[in-house]
């Protein structure tokens, strides 16, 4: 029983990590078009990026 709590716990800690860390990237994405001109492709690299997290979040879960 403590084994498998102890897995849960570290899988919850693993995914709270992931989160933590794209929620990270994509602030960093989100200030560098701010911070950039306003262009077509940067535009297009954000959606593939979200595309991305979204295509890891169901991969991870």
């Amino acid at each position: 029983m403590l084994l498998i709590n102890t897995k849960v716990t570290i899988g919850n800690a693993y995914i709270y990590g992931e989160y933590v860390c794209c929620y990270i990237f994509m602030t960093m994405i989100c200030l560098i078009s701010q911070f950039a001109k306003k262009d077509g492709n940067i535009a297009a690299g954000r959606h593939s990026v979200i595309n991305f997290v979204n295509w890891l979040r169901v991969f991870f879960i």
